[in-house]
């Protein structure tokens, strides 16, 4: 396996970019190709950027995000170029299945996987992008969960000042998709870690009320918001985002623990997640400091380099 990341602004260079690949021996001889697209810019067109990926490569495996971008103008990364990971395989198959949410169900799409998944052999894990809310892909992954493949995976982000629309990428642009990547190698060998960071401070609390699928309304009974209004003296404005999003909520599912981070408020009170939270859901306020990043950063290296590992694949 050979790993190449590449870069552009614009369309000249994607083009260039383009030639670069098809130029490199691993593509041609390649039994499967990937390549992950990470867009942080607002001004290029999406649609345009994906045609032109997938009729220069009709047989790879073309999956991305557009990516989010939680800081003001002093971190804002609308200008930083496009990412194109690319990924030569010479031993694995790679099968892509995209799924658009706006015409079917997520019950009906995992079904969909499931019937797929029987029929394949030696699949040995599942890439997972995905511009849905979560609990569409907590059931979609539902329906074919007891497979127990290894998924990895990402959700699509949007600019909080901007307001974008955020996108999954993969034969189309979705605004409501899941674009899945089976792995299929008898012999493929994998490194799997879930790296948090985030240290869980305070006591225990418990979410009350919600709204749909990742709205908090209270936390043991109380408005959400005044949660970071006790503890973090952060109220509800405008920079309510950028005060609380290196404070996520902890909670523990499946033996693991997992960050939600809020991305809205309201003046109501209610806090909004990027990803599904339930009531009855505990949890705590979390913190984490550079050097604790640094070292688990380091640590997480080490794994790798212990691995021996080819790729490196999020």
């Amino acid at each position: 396996m050979i790993q190449k990341t590449y870069h552009f602004h614009d369309f000249n260079e994607l083009n260039d970019v383009i030639s670069d690949i098809k130029s490199e021996t691993a593509f041609q001889s390649a039994s499967g190709v990937l390549m992950q697209l990470y867009n942080p810019r607002l001004d290029l067109d999406e649609s345009l950027i994906i045609k032109t990926l997938n009729h220069a490569f009709p047989d790879a495996c073309i999956s991305g995000v557009s990516v989010a971008n939680l800081g003001g103008e002093k971190f804002d990364i609308s200008f930083f170029p496009l990412e194109l990971s690319v990924t030569f395989f010479t031993k694995t198959k790679l099968i892509q299945y995209d799924y658009n949410m706006e015409t079917t169900t997520s019950f009906v799409a995992g079904r969909v996987m499931n019937e797929i998944l029987e029929t394949l052999d030696n699949v040995k894990c599942l890439q997972v992008f995905y511009a849905s809310n979560s609990i569409s892909v907590t059931v979609f992954r539902n329906e074919f969960r007891h497979h127990k493949l290894p998924m990895f995976g990402i959700k699509a982000g949007r600019n909080i000042n901007r307001k974008n629309t955020a996108h999954v990428y993969g034969r189309d642009v979705y605004a409501n998709g899941i674009v899945v990547v089976a792995f299929i190698n008898s012999t493929l060998k994998l490194f799997m870690e879930n790296n948090l960071g985030w240290q869980p401070i305070g006591r225990e609390m418990a979410i009350t009320k919600t709204e749909g699928d990742n709205i908090v309304s209270e936390i043991d009974k109380n408005p959400a918001t005044e949660v970071y209004a006790k503890y973090l003296k952060v109220n509800p404005n405008q920079y309510f985002v950028q005060n609380v999003c290196d404070f996520p909520l902890i909670l523990e599912r499946n033996g693991h623990q997992i960050a939600r981070v809020p991305e809205a408020c309201t003046e109501e009170g209610q806090i909004a997640f990027a990803s599904d939270v339930h009531v009855g859901d505990h949890f705590r306020l979390s913190y984490a400091t550079p050097e604790q990043l640094f070292a688990l950063t380091e640590q997480s290296v080490q794994d790798l380099e212990n691995f021996c590992a080819e790729v490196v694949l999020n």
